[in-house]
């Protein structure tokens, strides 16, 4: 499990923890982030293994074993930073500003919308969706 970057406050509302500094990002501070692009070539290579074990799978019979050790990656960690920690603050990461994501309604619609993406399984959001789902 990657390192808790959001969790709730007493009074319901979310607080992200920069991954660099550890300290809160206040609203207008900074934004929360993943690297879209290894989502992505992820996902493309997670479909190329798929296409390639059903072909070899209709060639060869029901009994192929599914090549696990060729997709079996670690999910590509969301972080959050301050405008001045990042330290890859020109990748082209996906990113949403904190504000935009205090409340648990407001995480449940960036939920909805992440979700048409195609890269979005492959990211550890599901993690950050446990964290904030246990009152600790």
């Amino acid at each position: 499990m990657s390192r808790r970057v959001v969790t709730k406050a007493r009074n319901g509302r979310l607080v992200w923890t920069c991954s660099t500094c550890c300290q809160p990002v206040a609203n207008g501070r900074g934004y929360v982030c993943v690297d879209s692009n290894q989502a992505g070539l992820t996902h493309a290579r997670h479909e190329t293994v798929d296409f390639e074990y059903r072909k070899r799978q209709e060639a060869e019979g029901s009994l192929v074993p599914y090549p696990l050790d060729e997709v079996w990656d670690d999910p590509v960690p969301w972080a959050a930073y301050h405008h001045g920690c990042d330290p890859r603050p020109d990748s082209g990461d996906y990113w949403f500003a904190v504000e935009r994501c205090r409340t648990l309604a407001e995480f449940l619609h960036w939920s909805a919308h992440l979700l048409e993406k195609r890269w979005f399984a492959h990211t550890d959001w599901r993690d950050l969706m446990g964290w904030l789902g246990v009152d600790r």
